[in-house]
């Protein structure tokens, strides 16, 4: 008690003398600094604790990278507690022990692994030879690794998993409902002013005439949409496979602040793979009364859509352009882009090496010939990277995930672990296709859903065996 009132005395103090001399924009940095130290401290104590911590993080260390203005680096604050929690779990390892620890490897956790194994052995290959660019992207997939990780042993029973997806909905609900507000009311200040700080970025999200895509709490208005869509998709389900009018009910209402999220976003892959997503499950699901009913309301609405006689509406307008494939300028520049890379990457079976396209080839290999290449796609940023090679191990991957994910989803007969394996097996699905023009799973905070969605798929069959029998 008295070394906790010292320490409060001396950070007060510490915060006066900062504010004093630099002002009340340098004192709520501190404010903002000491609090996330505490928080990310608490996960040296309950790895549980740091996973869900890093994903609140993940979902609004951007607001506080807009409203300070300052180099923050978000990407290792947002890594820390889960470093923290592994070291919390390793040291406390014979606490942690449940059953399924003896249970042998799982296809998913293997290649894992691999891709790991894989984009290690990049850091030798001769056509990038820049540690700096490759310590970029491997601090990542290291970070993808461990969310896997402590979502396998998190997962212990059913009730984790499902305060797993409630957590999720409801922040991403939160961030709906702010993305909302951003269309309704505009941006705040520091929000506007953060967007036309670059031409880049007003360039990227301006929609004509003063107006912006919207964003909400993420880090750009591709990835807001993203998130919204691959939500609304398992909240869909959810709310198909819910008893309960009054549940039902408050999922109605989450879908409805998606979905608009997923409109203001602007985002066409989004659109798209709400599309997809639905058509899957239509599919998986295909024999039930319940399917049918959600199919004949989906194609009127999408029939509406397409077809309505409504030209003024931005929104709509956009979301039609997403499927007139041929008109779509956005599409067929990206497959010019293709055409003319694909050469190289048939040449380069290990690729030119990690964080060599785009931004991060600007910045950390400028002189690289992919430097200046926009990839557009996560299919085509590991093929140009890591080669055909590695964009083969990740095509497997896929194919992996999805044949994992439907073997439990058939076998298993318990309805409510059921529609949770379903809603999983769908979002991961939506991701896959949405790599086809977007980096879709490696963004933050969407690899928050991605990885775990993963670890469900590969401890689920260990929970619905228990399930039946009883």
């Amino acid at each position: 008690m008295v070394f906790a009132s010292l320490l409060i005395t001396l950070l007060s103090l510490f915060l006066c003398v900062v504010i004093s001399t630099s002002g009340y924009k340098s004192g709520y940095l501190v404010v903002g600094a000491i609090l996330y130290l505490g928080l990310s401290l608490m996960s040296l104590f309950n790895f549980r604790v740091g996973f869900y911590i890093s994903i609140t993080f993940g979902f609004f260390i951007f607001i506080f990278g807009r409203i300070s203005q300052a180099p923050i680096p978000l990407g290792v604050l947002v890594e820390l507690p889960l470093y923290f929690g592994c070291i919390n779990y390793f040291f406390n390892r014979d606490k942690n022990i449940d059953k399924s620890e003896t249970i042998p490897m799982h296809v998913i956790t293997m290649f894992m692994v691999l891709t790991t194994l894989y984009n290690f052995i990049e850091l030798v290959n001769l056509n990038s030879l820049n540690f700096l660019a490759w310590i970029f992207t491997f601090r990542r997939i290291i970070m993808y690794g461990l969310i896997y990780f402590l979502s396998l042993k998190i997962f212990t029973s059913l009730r984790d998993i499902i305060f797993f997806f409630k957590f999720w909905i409801a922040i991403a609900f939160l961030a709906g409902i702010y993305g909302c507000f951003q269309k309704w009311f505009g941006l705040f200040d520091f929000e506007y002013n953060w967007v036309v700080s670059s031409p880049v970025l007003e360039q990227l999200f301006s929609v004509g005439g003063g107006k912006f895509r919207i964003f909400s709490i993420f880090s750009d208005p591709s990835a807001f949409g993203l998130g919204m869509a691959t939500t609304f998709i398992f909240s869909l389900v959810l709310m198909i496979y819910t008893k309960g009018f009054f549940k039902k009910s408050i999922l109605f209402l989450i879908s409805i602040f998606l979905i608009l999220g997923v409109a203001y976003s602007g985002t066409r892959t989004a659109y798209f793979i709400i599309v997809s997503g639905i058509c899957f499950y239509i599919l998986l699901t295909i024999t039930q009364l319940r399917t049918l009913i959600v199919a004949c309301i989906f194609f009127l609405l999408f029939a509406f859509i397409l077809f309505a006689p409504i030209y003024s509406n931005q929104t709509i307008n956009r979301i039609r352009s997403t499927f007139e494939f041929s008109n779509d300028a956005s599409m067929n520049l990206r497959n010019i882009n293709r055409e003319k890379i694909r050469p190289y990457i048939y040449s380069h079976p290990i690729g030119g090496g990690l964080s060599t396209t785009g931004g991060a080839g600007e910045i950390y290999t400028p002189g690289h010939v992919l430097a200046s290449f926009d990839t557009d796609s996560g299919y085509v940023r590991i093929a140009v990277e890591t080669g055909w090679i590695g964009l083969l191990i990740q095509c497997l991957f896929y194919f992996f995930i999805l044949n994992e994910g439907l073997k439990v989803y058939m076998r298993c007969f318990n309805n409510i672990l059921r529609f949770y394996i379903l809603g999983a097996l769908t979002c991961v699905f939506s991701f896959v296709i949405a790599q086809y023009s977007q980096d879709a799973t490696d963004p933050t905070p969407l690899c928050f859903l991605f990885y775990p969605c993963l670890a469900f798929i590969a401890k689920a069959k260990y929970f619905y065996k228990p399930l039946i029998a009883t």
